[in-house]
Parts: C-alpha cells; sequence; structure tokens
C-alpha cells in the first residue's frame, strides 16, 4: 500500500469503542440493513473525495470471513454504488473459517489472509483503493495489495481504507 487511511478508530482503549466502531459492529452482527445505510452515509462523502483526489479508477471491496445471509461488506459496495470499475477479490472458503481478528500472533494472520484472499481480476488501472470494515494487524489490506502488484494490476497509487481502524498502529503495514 502507498496509503492506509480509516475513517476512526474501532476504539480506544481508555474509552471504548468509537461511534462508528459501534455502528459497523452491529450492522455487522445483526445484518441490519438500516445501519449498513448509516454507515455508507458516513462513509460515502469521504470515498468519493479520496477517488476523486488520488484519481482512483478501481476499486476492491475486501470479502467478508463470516457467512452471514446479510453481508454487511456486499451491501457497503451497493449502497455505495461508486462510479468506478470493481476489483474481483474472492475469500476462499476453507474447512475451518478463521477469522483474522481471532488470530492473536501476526504470524497467523499473514498465514490466513495469504492462504484464503484471491485477487482474481485480470484489468489494469491507474490508481485502486481497497475497502475493508475494519483494519487491525494490517495484514489483509497487505496480501490483497500484494497479489495486487504482483499481478501487475495497478500502475500508480494502491491507497487502502478501513472504516475503522487500529489505535495502537499496524504490525504488518509498517512503512505507510
Amino acid at each position: 500500500l502507498d496509503k492506509l487511511f480509516y475513517l476512526d478508530f474501532y476504539s480506544i482503549e481508555i474509552f471504548g469503542k468509537t461511534k462508528l466502531g459501534e455502528l459497523v459492529l452491529y450492522a455487522k452482527q445483526s445484518q441490519n440493513i438500516r445501519l449498513m445505510h448509516m454507515v455508507t452515509e458516513d462513509a460515502r462523502p469521504f470515498i468519493l473525495s479520496l477517488i476523486e483526489k488520488h484519481h482512483i479508477d478501481g476499486v476492491g471491496f475486501i470479502p467478508p470471513t463470516v457467512k452471514r445471509q446479510i453481508q454487511f461488506m456486499k451491501e457497503l459496495e451497493k449502497l455505495l454504488d461508486l462510479p468506478v470499475r470493481l476489483l474481483k477479490i474472492t475469500k476462499l472458503q476453507t474447512p475451518i473459517v478463521v477469522p483474522q481478528k481471532t488470530l492473536n500472533k501476526l504470524e497467523e494472520r499473514v498465514e490466513n489472509a495469504h492462504e484464503t484472499l484471491v485477487v482474481e481480476d485480470q484489468g489494469v488501472y491507474k490508481n485502486i483503493l481497497l475497502i475493508d470494515d475494519a483494519v487491525g494487524s494490517g495484514a489483509t489490506m497487505h496480501e490483497v495489495s500484494r497479489q495486487i502488484r504482483h499481478k501487475g494490476l495497478c500502475g500508480g497509487e494502491l491507497i487502502g481504507l478501513g472504516l475503522v481502524g487500529s489505535f495502537s498502529g499496524f504490525e504488518v503495514i509498517q512503512e505507510v
């Protein structure tokens, strides 16, 4: 990644979850479309601004791990209805589904992302924006970015956006 942004912290140790952190959490867990609309309304102006400012011509949404009837990231993608091409990124289903946030060791997060995320896109883009609901260690963004660079899909900037991010920094993405 060349740059990494997030709209708010997920939580701040002495205060707990932020307003957006709670909204993202409950929208995902409850599969509540109204809450997803609220997140989208908060995020849309910033995302559109990033697209314009950085001349983004491709956006990739990091796919979810946990199976739900209504997937937060899929709904976000539909509700945002962005004016750019969408990259195809797939999360492979393994016999045992392991969400990134449940892994405590950095090596496990890196390996899990490497083994389960696949960038299937064949297009060529000038600048790409990757969107994830939450960025913890940065392993998922790092893996998707690595694949995009390896396949030569991005000729310019590769920018990450987490709706919420870690207050204490990122263990995998250090240079951004």
